[in-house]
């Protein structure tokens, strides 16, 4: 009875975690579409970006001090500074500056496809950087690189084949749907935005190995969250100000309930997010939780065809299946070449990249 009892927790632990790791992608899915209308209508991402981290840090700030105050350490040294400030910069106004630019110009289900690319990016800046095992002739590395480029090709198809420009028509022949592409490529503000959530995963996938390093000096996750978004905010707010006279919401036309809603939605969404995530981390590891990522994609495709009345095209289709096999391989790459690492007894110190 008590090894039943003990079976039966076990199992409800487990329930939760993936109950928990589905409603962190429902939600960022709601909110990414949810957040595209208010930039249709002229909300401003920089004030949005330093608003919601300003209520991210309010929101942390209790729970960092109440679970990681013994964490923290006695000396803040500079090269730390640096490192919480260079996060702070690339992870929070770079990052969702481009992200929310890349919404605008697009659609919720292309922006919330682009992260899956970051274990495979994350692989090539770690390997550049001497962190990541880079060996041709192992088959971890092949099967790695196998899933990068399928990761890649994924994206180039979503960008090409699901751009407005592009749509199908009855009297379209395939040469005249190819020529439309490639005039898309230059004309279009698609591809633009494309480019801007591409640039948005680059910098998230820098952001993460940097938080790897830094989490070995400075472990206290909830903290470091708190400390970055403070200062990526007060950075993000400061930038709008210098290049535009002025700290302005950019959306009179939705009110101030609407920029109330949408700053709250941020700040909720990041604080929620950021506390659940490292809990299932922390509990089942970064590679599990990354098999849920593309969840958030396929909530954001349907809501994005439900409630925005968006095409989806069969190449986009297509693309996002791509990209979901690259992500796969990759990851299951990574768990194998992990649990080699684990049997040796070596230290892999990418293991936190991938969540």
């Amino acid at each position: 009875m008590f090894t039943s009892a003990i079976n039966g927790g076990l199992w409800m632990e487990e329930a939760a975690i993936v109950a928990g790791l589905i409603f962190i992608q429902a939600v960022c899915a709601v909110y990414t579409v949810f957040i595209s209308d208010f930039l249709a209508h002229g909300l401003e991402p920089l004030f949005l970006v330093a608003a919601g981290g300003f209520l991210s840090t309010f929101l942390l700030f209790p729970f960092a001090i109440a679970f990681e105050r013994k964490k923290w350490p006695k000396k803040l040294g500079l090269l730390l500074a640096a490192r919480l400030a260079l996060i702070g910069l690339v992870g929070i106004p770079v990052h969702q500056v481009f992200v929310l630019l890349g919404v605008k110009k697009t659609t919720p289900a292309v922006a919330t496809a682009m992260p899956n690319l970051s274990p495979g990016l994350i692989f090539i800046i770690a390997s550049c950087l001497g962190i990541e095992k880079f060996d041709i002739r192992c088959n971890h590395t092949r099967y790695k690189i196998l899933g990068t480029l399928m990761c890649l090709t994924g994206v180039m198809a979503m960008s090409l084949m699901q751009s407005p420009s592009v749509q199908p028509r009855l009297s379209s022949n395939i040469r005249g749907v190819v020529k439309e592409m490639m005039r898309s490529m230059v004309s279009n503000d698609w591809m633009i935005g494309c480019m801007y959530l591409l640039a948005s995963v680059v910098a998230l996938s820098c952001t993460m190995v940097l938080q790897a390093a830094t989490m070995a000096e400075f472990q206290a996750p909830l903290s470091m969250c708190m400390m970055t978004s403070l200062m990526g905010s007060s950075i993000t707010i400061a930038f709008q100000y210098i290049t535009k006279g002025t700290i302005d919401t950019g959306a009179s036309s939705i009110g101030i309930t609407g920029i109330t809603i949408s700053v709250s939605a941020a700040g909720l969404l990041s604080s929620l997010c950021a506390s659940l995530g490292l809990l299932c981390v922390h509990k089942k590891g970064p590679v599990f939780v990354s098999l849920f990522q593309p969840m958030q994609t396929v909530c954001a495709t349907i809501l994005s065809a439900l409630i925005l009345k968006q095409f989806v095209s069969l190449g986009s289709l297509i693309g996002m299946a791509l990209m979901f096999s690259g992500l796969y391989i990759v990851l299951w790459a990574k768990t194998k070449e992990t649990t080699d690492v684990e049997k040796s007894t070596v230290p892999d110190i990418e293991k936190p990249l991938l969540g």
